[in-house]
């Protein structure tokens, strides 16, 4: 009888380590891929307005890349593989980074590569960031396309450039979500200050400066190694999602 009561025990020991072992591989890993653009020469048929400002919440359920987990991270997640850097040496948009690189109407804004679990949306964790992107100043020279500007338009140029800021404001979240399939949630910000000018005086001194906002606030389902587009009339971003086998 105590021959049975143990090996009672330990069957039940070893059915719940093969549980949990079981419920550990369920855990699906992928390494998410943003690319994110502006469109330096939006189309002038456009003349959607632009808010001066917006609110931007921060949920206390999200980090920065490379940053400490908000709080005890759940057990059924390895902590080496979430929310984990990758190098730029490995992303899946090199090529894609490259040719907005090389033309002339577009500039990236941010790039960047992690490691994650799955998540449900009772679980999901946002990915936060935030950076200064200096802003591009008006020629004082010549043009892009090498014609010459009149003295008139290079005064007005310069004087806009000391008004102006040095830089433009970027902020955003991103949250991966699996439930079904997958899906990205993204609100993202980019500040930037442009010249109203007065048509009764022409001066670039006299002309007021505003903030605009353009604000990328999507929902969208995703495809695991399918490369996804969101679209803006200033932002882009591209996004990536790749599954990967993680070793436990």
């Amino acid at each position: 009888m105590r021959y049975f009561s143990i090996s009672f025990a330990f069957m039940l020991l070893f059915l719940a380590n093969t549980n949990a072992a079981v419920y550990q591989e369920e855990v699906r890993y992928y390494d998410v891929e943003i690319l994110l653009f502006e469109n330096i020469k939006p189309n002038p048929a456009n003349t959607e307005t632009w808010p001066s400002s917006l609110e931007f919440e921060v949920p206390e359920d999200s980090l920065f890349i490379g940053s400490p987990y908000p709080g005890p991270i759940p057990t059924e997640y390895n902590p080496r593989f979430t929310f984990k850097p990758i190098k730029s040496s490995t992303h899946q948009l090199q090529e894609e980074a490259k040719r907005l690189t090389e033309h002339k109407d577009y500039r990236i804004l941010y790039h960047r590569s992690w490691r994650q679990p799955g998540m449900d949306r009772e679980k999901a964790v946002s990915v936060k960031f935030q950076r200064e992107i200096p802003r591009i100043k008006l020629p004082v020279s010549i043009t892009e396309d090498n014609s010459a500007l009149s003295i008139e338009k290079i005064d007005y140029n310069r004087t806009v450039n000391e008004r102006l800021p040095d830089t433009n404001n970027l902020q955003g979240r991103v949250k991966i979500t699996l439930s079904r399939f997958l899906h990205i949630q993204t609100d993202i910000q980019y500040t930037q200050h442009v010249v109203e000018n007065n048509p009764e005086n022409p001066d670039a001194s006299f002309a007021e400066i505003k903030p605009q906002v353009y604000q990328l606030k999507q929902t969208r389902k995703m495809r695991s190694k399918e490369l996804h587009y969101l679209d803006h009339p200033r932002l882009g971003l591209l996004v990536y999602i790749t599954p990967v086998l993680v070793k436990k």
